[in-house]
Order: C-alpha cells, then structure tokens, then sequence
C-alpha cells in the first residue's frame, strides 16, 4: 500500500497514536510506502511552533520519520502546482489541501491519511481514497 500523509497523520504520529504508530510500523517494517507533500511539513511545524516545540525536536521528528527509504517527501513542482489549481476550482478545495490530494494523486498513492473535512469530499467524488479512524 502507497500511503499520503497529510498534516493530520503527521500530528497523530506526534502523539503516538496508535493506529498512526502501527501504520508507521507496516511503512518501516513491512512493504508499504509513504508520501510526504512538502507543504504538509510546512503546516506542521506551524502547528508545533504554536504548540511551543522547539525547533530541535520537530527536526528530529522529521528525521526518524524520513530515516526510512520508503518515506519520500514530494516537493511542489509544475505538475503539482497545475493539477492542484485544477482541483481546488473543480471541488471547491482550499488551495493548500488541493495541493496535497494533487500530490497524492500524481504519486500514484492508494490512500490519503486524513480526517479533512475537504478530502472527503474528494473522497466522495472518486478523486481519491482516504482513510481515517
């Protein structure tokens, strides 16, 4: 299985979650793969900075997850960028969320990792699968 993380897997993987832990393990241990948008880096350290989290901490949160070769972080490129617009005027998608299901999406990834409101509706119009709990 090819996941997609978006910030709300990641925030569970913080909190040692542990559905979000086991998943972590099959990607670690097992044949499944990850996919990290960068932009969903981007809001989580917000998230952590708000929180108070030293810097240190969130670069080694990043470390041991990325550690693995079966985690890949995607960076934004023009593929992404040009299928990310056209997601967020087809499903009336913010534009930050357009970007992770378009990277998603192009990663070929089988499921998102989310509780997004926005995504199901993705989800809902077969634009792609997610999975939450």
């Amino acid at each position: 299985m090819k996941f997609c993380s978006d910030t709300w897997f990641m925030i569970k993987l913080s909190e040692k979650d542990t559905k979000a832990l086991e998943i972590k393990r099959s990607i670690i241990d097992g044949k499944d793969r990850l996919i990290v948008p960068s932009i969903v880096i981007t809001e989580l350290f917000k998230k952590f900075m708000k929180k108070g989290k030293r810097e240190s901490d969130m670069d080694n949160f990043l470390r041991n997850l990325t550690a693995s070769e079966k985690v890949k972080i995607i960076f934004l490129d023009e593929a992404v960028a040009r299928e990310a617009a056209k997601v967020s005027i087809t499903f009336n998608v913010p534009i930050v969320d357009s970007i992770i299901a378009a990277t998603c999406k192009l990663s070929d990834c089988d499921k998102l990792l989310t509780d997004d409101s926005d995504f199901k509706i993705l989800h809902k119009r077969k634009y792609l699968k997610v999975e939450s709990w």
